[in-house]
């Protein structure tokens, strides 16, 4: 999925990113992406169960990321 964005971005290694809307869609497509590139992410969302949930998600389909 998004691959064509995945190739596209230069090297992410070891940069931090903001990202917005995390809980899905874009947002989360965005984050996992630079998390598996190696980039560090930060997840700007409004405290909910669907802003936690989506945090669970991303540590387990990228475990040790930042």
């Amino acid at each position: 999925m998004f691959a064509k964005f995945k190739t596209s971005l230069p090297n992410v290694d070891g940069k931090v990113f903001a990202i917005t809307g995390t809980t899905s869609g874009t947002g989360f497509v965005a984050a996992q992406t630079v998390a598996e590139l190696g980039g560090e992410v930060l997840l700007l969302n409004r405290a909910s169960s669907r802003a936690t949930a989506s945090l669970e998600k991303l540590r387990a389909a990228v475990p040790g990321a930042k």
